[in-house]
Parts: C-alpha cells; sequence; structure tokens
C-alpha cells in the first residue's frame, strides 16, 4: 500500500510535530523516548496493513503514531480508544477524537460493526484481566469482512526462554502505582489465535517479528545474515533467523 520511504518520511514529521512544541518537559521526553524505541515496530506495522481507503473509518485501541501515520497518508477518519486522558496532548494536535473506555471491563461506547480497520498493537500484554472480553469487544466494532491488525511481544522468545533457563523470571516487575503500564502477562501465538478464533475471527496472515530495520527475507537472505551474526557472535540472531516462532513479536490479520 505504501513504501517504506512513504512511512518513514511520515513518521519523522510526525515525530518533530508532535514532540517538539509540548509545553510540559517531561511528558515531551517520555513521547520522543517512546516513540525512537517503538521506531520501527510503528512502521512496519504500517507495512503490513490492507489497503486504506479515504473513506474509511479507523479505530486504534490505545495511541500511537500508526494511526496517525494512517491518516496523514490517506486522509481516513481515524479515532482512538484509551483507558484514560493521559494521551490527549499527543492526538489534539492531529485532531484525533479520543473515546475513553477500559476494554477489558466495559462494552465500548461505539456504534457496531462500524469500523473498516482496528489496530489492536501491543496492547494487549498491559491487562490485568483475561483478554476474552477485550478481544470480543473489538470484533462486535469492526464491519463484517473487514479487518484487525492485531501484535504483541512474543512470551516464547528465544530471548525469555533463555531467562527462564537461568532462574530468571522475565516478565516485568509490577507496580501498584501504575499498574496499566507493565507487561502483566505476554501471551504465545497459539493461545492468541484461540482467542480470535473463538470470538468469530478468521486470521488471514500471520507472522513472527523483531520489527528490525533491516531483516532476513528470502533463503539468500538468510545466508547473508547468519554468516554477519557469525561474525559478530549474535547467538540470539541465529536463532532468530532459523526458528521464527522464538523472535520477539508475533502478528495476525484478523477478519470476521
Amino acid at each position: 500500500m505504501y513504501t517504506k520511504r512513504q512511512v518513514l518520511d511520515t513518521y519523522n514529521y510526525l515525530y518533530e510535530k508532535l514532540f517538539k512544541n509540548l509545553d510540559d518537559e517531561a511528558e515531551r521526553k517520555f513521547g520522543e523516548r517512546y516513540t525512537e524505541v517503538h521506531k520501527w515496530r510503528i512502521i512496519n506495522d504500517v507495512l503490513l496493513l490492507p489497503k486504506v481507503k479515504k473513506e474509511d473509518r479507523v479505530l486504534e485501541i490505545g495511541p500511537s503514531m500508526t494511526s496517525l501515520i494512517i491518516k496523514e497518508l490517506t486522509g481516513a477518519t481515524v479515532e482512538v480508544l484509551c483507558i484514560d486522558e493521559l494521551n490527549r496532548n499527543f492526538l489534539d494536535p492531529s485532531g484525533v477524537p479520543l473515546h475513553i473506555c477500559d476494554i477489558s471491563r466495559e462494552t465500548p461506547p461505539l456504534e457496531k460493526e462500524s469500523y473498516d480497520l482496528i489496530l489492536f498493537c501491543e496492547v494487549l500484554e498491559h491487562f490485568l484481566l483475561s483478554p476474552e472480553v477485550a478481544i470480543k469487544n473489538i470484533m462486535s466494532l469492526v464491519k463484517p469482512g473487514k479487518h484487525i491488525f492485531f501484535s504483541v511481544p512474543n512470551f516464547a522468545s528465544i530471548q525469555k526462554r533463555v531467562q527462564l533457563l537461568q532462574g530468571k523470571n522475565p516478565q516485568d516487575t509490577l507496580s501498584d502505582k501504575v499498574p496499566y503500564y507493565a507487561h502483566i502477562r505476554e501471551p504465545v501465538r497459539q493461545e492468541s489465535k484461540k482467542w480470535w478464533e473463538d470470538s468469530g475471527g478468521k486470521i488471514l496472515k500471520e507472522g513472527f517479528t523483531n520489527y528490525d530495520k533491516e531483516q532476513p527475507g528470502g533463503f539468500l537472505s538468510k545466508l547473508f545474515w547468519t554468516a554477519r551474526f557469525l561474525k559478530i557472535l549474535n547467538w540470539y540472531g541465529l536463532v532468530h533467523i532459523w526458528f521464527p516462532n522464538t523472535r520477539r513479536y508475533f502478528y495476525f490479520l484478523i477478519t470476521k
């Protein structure tokens, strides 16, 4: 739908627009840091999406640059649903409506089957409760035949497997002050697939990724990256190339 250059240029434009002029210095620094860390995840998510038209209605669960890039590139109507208003300053410059709702506990105050695309990226791992309620809520909002894009950290990644073998806990330390901002429980692909399918979803496309700037593609590319990682003794990289299900994230493109 878009070229990587188009998405990168739009990302850089929005990055400057959203964070350089925020009055709250702490908020500005947090936004800049978070968005820079997630840069290639966001860019690659946009590149994985189906075509979005100007007349489409897009909902993002939890605000990020992803939906703002879509709005900038296509002119589509974009809305955000979030648990609180902390990100309103992030959305206001782009004129994006913010709906307040804890989708893991409540029915969202939105029209059923009214969205052409719903983005649910890097959010599920923050829920305090089982995600089935949220997934059913999301399925109720998407139009029949339209799409949900879901991505989440992979608890079966090689990094976490090694930590477990070392007797370490690979999960975030929980906080009683900001519980939703830790990774409460990261899932694995198989259970996540069952959640969506049990709620009436059909998986159209799925994959594992590290969301790096460059990733191995075909067989020759894998050989090139194997040689490169052997040279620098990057054992995690080697495992990721040949065992994709150990990569850091996975994603689904879903319809109903």
